[in-house]
């Protein structure tokens, strides 16, 4: 009686997108090698976003005021840094 009125296509529908979604997961080989994109990217270029007001590059990192101090214990994190 539920489909009769309507009731449940789009739950149907909404795990049929799930289910199509992680199979496209499954079976993503990654991004292609482009240099003129990917030898640009440095550890210190991941960390710049632009300000939309003044169109300037600001550090993440300052605004967040995130210092080595606070990852004295995790090296990984100390190295990007």
């Amino acid at each position: 009686m539920k489909k009769f009125f309507g009731f449940g296509k789009k739950e149907e529908k909404k795990n049929e997108k799930l289910v199509q979604a992680q199979q496209d997961m499954k079976s993503y080989k990654g991004q292609a090698y482009n240099p003129e994109q990917d030898d640009g990217i440095t550890t210190e270029s991941m960390f710049k976003i632009i300000d939309g007001e003044t169109g300037e590059l600001i550090d993440v990192r300052e605004m967040l005021g995130i210092t080595e101090e606070d990852f004295k214990d995790n090296p990984d994190l100390l190295q990007v840094l």
